[in-house]
C-alpha cells in the first residue's frame, strides 16, 4: 500500500514537472508583447490588475498548435522596437551633446585662463598681442561669432587695454590688426581706431624712426584708412582684400545738406569730412575728423610720404580735395576741428599732433588744390584697387543697375547726368579712370543700359565721353549694343551694328556671335537666326579648309554649344506660335 502511494506520487510529480517545461501559449506571448508595447498607456496602467487576471486565465487554457508566424510583424510589434530604438538613439545622442558640451566648456574656460595670463603680462609688452593671435584667436574665429558673455567680456577687455597701449606707448604694427578683430566682434566704433591713426601720425612726425622703418609706418596709415572706409559697408563684408570704399563728392555734400542730427555748432569742415563715412551717421563719424585732418597733412608732405604711398592714397586724397572745394579751409576753422581734448590719448602728442597740422596746413591746401599734384595724375593710382570703388562710382553703378530692373530711364538718366557733372568738376578723376580697367566695364553697361532703355542721346554722349578719355570701344562694347538691342527687340539696329561690324573688319568671337543668334531669335525672325547659325559655321569651315585646324580660329569663330543653343532655344517660342 505504501508502495503504491509511493509510485502514486513519482507519477504525479513527473507528470507537473512536464508541464511545467512545457512553452507558454502564443497566443499569450502575442498579449505579452502587446502589453509591452503599450506599457506608457495610462488606461492600460489603470487595468493592470484585470490585465493580469486575464494572462493568468489564459495560461490555464489548454495548449492549441499553432503554425508559426509568417509574414510581417504586427503593427504593435514594429511599433514597440521603433519605441525602443528611438530611445537607444536618443540616449546616444543625449550622451554626445554632453561630451560635446563640457569640451566646449573645458575650451572656453582655457581660453579664459589663456587670457588672464597675458592680462597678467606688462602693460608695454608687444609681444601680448602677437601671442594673443596664435594661442587665443584661432579659436575664437571658429565660434563664428557665438561667445559666451563672459569669454566675450574678456576679450573686449584685453583688446581695450592693448588698443589703450598702443595710443600712449606709440606701438606700430599693430593697428590694423586690432581694429580688424574689434570688426570681426562686432564693433564698430570709430573713437578707438580715431585714436590708433592719431598715434600712427604722431609716430611719423615725431622724427625718432629711420626712413624705412616711417615707409612702414606710413603704408599701415594708409591700409587703416581702407579698413575704416569698408567698415560696415555691405558690399565690403566678403572681401579679403584691403582697399578704398569711399563715396562721391556729390553723395557727401547731400548728405552734409540734409543733415539736421546732433548740435548745430560742427562747422561746415567737420560735417564735409565726417559725411566720407556715409556708412555711419554723421555724430558717429566726427571722432575720426581730427585723425583724418592729420593723416591728410601727413600724406601730402613729400618729406614723409614718398611718391608711390601718395599714389596708393589718392583715392582718399582726391576726395577730401573734392568734398572741401571750392573754398579750402583756413588754418583757423582746421585749428577749430582739432580742439578738444581727445581721450586717452597723452596730451604732449596731442600738442604736437596739433602744432603739425597747422604749420602743414597751407602747403598741405597747395596739394590738394594742385591739378598737378602726382599722385593725381598717376596712371597707377586706382588701377591696383579699381576705381569704381576707389572714387565713389560704384554708388552710381549701382543706381543705374536699380533704373533698368525697375526700367527707370527717367532715374537712369538722371544719375547719368550727375556722374558726368562729377567728372567735368573733376577732370584729373577722368585721367585716373582711363586707366582703370573696371571703368571700361562700367562703360559697356551703360552702352548696354542706354541700348535696353531705347535712350540713344545717353548712348551718343558714353561713346563720347570713351573718346574724351580715350577709351577705345571693344567687342564687348559692341556685344553689350547688341545684348541691349536685344533686349528692347530692336532687330534693324542689332542687323545694322552687325553689318558695319562686318564691313570695318573688326575682329568678333563667340559671345557676340551667340548675342546675333539668340537677338534674331527673340525678335521673332528665327529663318535669320538659323541663317546666321549657318553661315557661322560655313565661315569656321572655310577657315580650316584655307588655313588649317590650327590656324582657322585667326580667321573665324567656331560654333560650340553655347551658339547651337541659343539657336534652339529660340526656336521654341517660334514653333509654339505656330501650333
Amino acid at each position: 500500500m505504501q508502495a503504491s502511494r509511493a509510485a502514486c506520487c513519482w507519477r504525479c510529480s513527473l507528470r507537473l514537472s512536464s508541464v511545467a517545461q512545457k512553452p507558454a501559449p502564443a497566443r499569450t506571448r502575442v498579449l505579452v508583447a502587446r502589453y509591452a508595447s503599450s506599457a506608457a498607456s495610462p488606461s492600460l496602467e489603470a487595468s493592470s490588475s484585470s490585465s493580469a487576471v486575464d494572462a493568468r486565465a489564459l495560461d490555464a487554457r489548454p495548449a492549441r498548435r499553432r503554425s508559426p508566424a509568417r509574414g510581417l510583424p504586427r503593427p504593435q510589434a514594429a511599433d514597440a522596437a521603433v519605441a525602443i530604438f528611438n530611445e537607444v538613439v536618443s540616449q546616444s545622442g543625449e550622451a554626445g551633446d554632453v561630451a560635446a558640451g563640457r569640451q566646449k566648456h573645458s575650451v572656453e574656460w582655457e581660453l579664459v585662463a589663456k587670457l588672464t595670463e597675458l592680462e597678467g603680462r606688462p602693460v608695454d609688452d608687444p609681444a601680448k598681442l602677437d601671442l594673443f593671435q596664435t594661442d587665443v584667436w584661432p579659436e575664437l574665429k571658429k565660434m563664428r561669432g557665438q561667445f559666451p558673455q563672459n569669454l566675450y567680456w574678456s576679450v573686449t577687455q584685453f583688446l581695450g587695454k592693448t588698443c589703450r597701449a598702443a595710443v600712449q606707448q606709440g606701438h606700430v604694427g599693430v593697428s590694423l590688426r586690432l581694429s580688424k578683430m574689434y570688426a570681426r566682434l562686432n564693433r564698430y566704433e570709430l573713437d578707438t581706431r580715431g585714436l590708433l591713426v592719431l598715434s600712427l601720425c604722431h609716430t611719423i612726425i615725431s622724427g625718432q624712426l629711420a626712413p624705412a622703418q616711417r615707409g612702414a609706418v606710413v603704408r599701415e596709415l594708409i591700409e587703416m584708412w581702407k579698413h575704416i572706409s569698408q567698415l560696415r559697408r555691405p558690399s565690403q563684408k566678403r572681401r579679403n582684400t584691403n582697399q578704398f570704399a569711399l563715396p562721391s563728392a556729390d553723395e557727401v555734400l547731400s548728405i552734409v545738406e540734409s543733415a539736421t542730427e546732433g548740435p548745430t555748432n560742427y562747422s561746415s569742415l567737420v560735417k564735409a569730412l565726417a559725411g566720407l563715412f556715409n556708412q555711419y551717421r554723421l555724430l558717429q563719424a566726427v571722432p575720426l575728423v581730427p585723425a583724418l585732418l592729420a593723416s591728410v597733412a601727413v600724406l601730402t608732405d613729400p618729406e614723409l610720404t614718398g611718391p608711390s604711398q601718395q599714389i596708393e592714397a589718392a583715392p582718399l586724397l582726391i576726395l577730401v580735395a573734392a568734398v572741401l572745394l571750392p573754398e579750402m579751409p583756413d588754418s583757423a576753422l582746421v585749428g577749430e576741428a582739432l580742439a578738444g581734448r581727445t581721450a586717452s590719448f597723452p596730451p604732449s602728442h596731442q600738442s604736437d599732433v596739433r602744432a603739425y597740422v597747422l604749420g602743414r596746413w597751407p602747403q598741405a591746401s597747395d596739394a590738394l588744390q594742385s591739378a598737378d599734384a602726382p599722385w593725381r595724375n598717376a596712371p597707377t593710382a586706382l588701377g591696383r584697387h579699381g576705381g569704381l570703388e576707389s572714387l565713389g562710382l560704384v554708388g552710381f553703378h549701382q543706381e543705374l543697375r536699380d533704373a533698368y530692373v525697375r526700367r527707370d530711364a527717367g532715374r537712369a538718366v538722371s544719375a547719368w547726368r550727375r556722374l558726368k557733372a562729377f567728372l567735368d568738376r573733376d577732370p584729373a578723376t577722368g585721367r585716373l579712370l582711363r586707366q582703370d580697367a573696371d571703368f571700361l566695364h562700367f562703360c559697356d553697361f551703360c552702352v548696354f543700359l542706354w541700348c535696353a532703355l531705347r535712350q540713344p542721346d545717353s548712348l551718343q554722349e558714353t561713346l563720347e565721353l570713351m573718346d574724351q578719355l580715350e577709351l577705345e570701344p571693344t567687342v564687348k562694347t559692341y556685344t553689350a549694343m547688341l545684348h541691349g538691342w536685344k533686349t528692347c527687340k530692336d532687330s534693324g539696329k542689332m542687323t545694322a551694328l552687325w553689318d558695319r561690324l562686318v564691313q570695318s573688319g573688326t575682329k568678333l568671337d563667340v559671345h557676340i556671335w551667340t548675342e546675333r543668334i539668340s537677338g534674331l531669335m527673340e525678335a521673332n525672325r528665327p529663318q535669320s537666326g538659323v541663317q546666321a547659325l549657318a553661315e557661322m559655321m560655313e565661315l569656321w569651315k572655310r577657315a580650316v579648309k584655307e588655313h588649317g585646324a590650327d590656324a582657322a580660329a585667326d580667321a573665324a569663330v567656331q560654333p560650340n554649344i553655347e551658339v547651337v543653343n541659343a539657336a534652339v532655344t529660340g526656336l521654341h517660342p517660334a514653333q509654339h506660335q505656330h501650333l
